[in-house]
């Protein structure tokens, strides 16, 4: 029962966005020659304001080997979270850090596909306490807290950050601060942020915030567009074409099977023949991206067979909703908040059950 409640309202973030597109961007931009330390930040960027994830933070401010079962180490919790923030602090760097406030209506299905995977989990460690088994905590079976990322903001807070809940899910409101604010970067970890226009993504998992020299892996923009071989403009919809949190590959399968026929289509071969037909067909029918696909696009795309049905089309349309940001919405983002605990709300956003994402 107490791991079910857990699941209801807990969710932190595993690698999200679009399906393999991290891991591709990794092997064909090197570690080693995007890796800064964390003080070249502000040299580099012009900004000394970070703007972060905190959903992602949540595995690694409160992990495994904190109490998971019996209430929350919560003492702990604010020490591991005024470690972090004084790491950025030495290096002359300041955080904003949001949050989920639920769960977009566009990313429902999905969210709720984890949620039931979730609650599997649980309802595993449930029945071994109940049989008198000692349960270790391990990466396929562990959730955080009750309410753990209002506790983790709680902490920011108190070490002297400015922290944001949304009204839905995060991610646009973190870019639309992060352009309209013009920060240094984003740090987290979801592949969203590379087709989001953020100037630098900072990937979470390769920070070192311990050490001589504390560093992470900073992605700029044009590094990402030069490695896929697509214009900015047809990023959202390539994104949306591979299979994201709002459109389901299931629903894309006519289309990758035309492109890698008698293949399994995923990771780097599917997100580059996916990158290789939208080159060809938005250049067939003279499309730069700008404004809603066009008719002639959709008919374009598979080689002209119609591979994609009304129902899938109007996933990749809402998608591609998903990645603007309002020019509203980015002017809001760049006035100067009062107060250094806010609500922001972001149009599209949703009502949602907790802390969802």
């Amino acid at each position: 029962f107490f791991c079910a409640g857990v699941v209801s309202v807990v969710s932190p973030r595993s690698r999200m966005g679009v399906k393999g597109l991290h891991s591709y961007l990794e092997r064909k931009l090197s570690a080693d020659a995007y890796r800064l330390p964390l003080s070249e930040l502000p040299r580099r960027t012009g900004s000394d304001v970070v703007v972060v994830d905190g959903m992602a933070l949540i595995r690694r401010l409160y992990p495994m080997d904190f109490d998971w079962v019996g209430g929350g180490q919560f003492q702990a919790l604010y020490l591991s979270v005024g470690e972090f923030v004084r790491a950025w602090s030495a290096a002359g760097l300041r955080l904003i850090v949001f949050f989920d406030g639920g769960v977009d209506e566009a990313k429902l299905s999905e969210w709720l596909s984890r949620r039931s995977r979730d609650l599997a989990t649980c309802e595993k460690v449930a029945a071994a306490v109940s049989r008198g088994e000692a349960v270790r905590a391990s990466s396929s079976c562990w959730v955080p807290p009750l309410y753990v990322s209002k506790w983790i903001g709680a902490a920011f807070r108190a070490h002297g950050c400015r922290v944001v809940y949304t009204a839905g899910e995060a991610d646009r409101a973190i870019a639309a601060h992060c352009v309209g604010r013009r920060c240094a970067g984003v740090l987290g970890k979801d592949s969203d942020f590379f087709v989001l226009p953020v100037p630098l993504y900072l990937a979470l998992d390769s920070l070192r915030e311990r050490g001589a020299t504390p560093s992470v892996v900073a992605y700029p923009r044009q590094a990402v567009l030069e490695a896929l071989g697509v214009p900015e403009g047809l990023l959202p919809l390539l994104a949306s074409l591979v299979g994201n949190d709002f459109v389901e590959q299931a629903s894309l399968s006519a289309l990758h099977g035309a492109l890698l026929p008698g293949r399994h289509a995923s990771g780097g071969p599917l997100i580059e023949a996916v990158g290789a037909e939208l080159r060809r067909a938005a250049g067939a029918v003279c499309w730069d991206g700008s404004g809603a696909p066009p008719l002639q696009l959709w008919e374009e795309l598979g080689g002209g067979g119609a591979v994609l049905d009304a129902v899938a089309r109007g996933k990749v349309e809402a998608s591609l909703a998903q990645y603007s940001l309002p020019v509203d919405d980015v002017a809001a983002a760049g006035e100067e908040a009062g107060g250094d605990v806010e609500m922001a709300a972001i149009e599209g956003g949703g009502e949602g059950g907790g802390e969802g994402g």
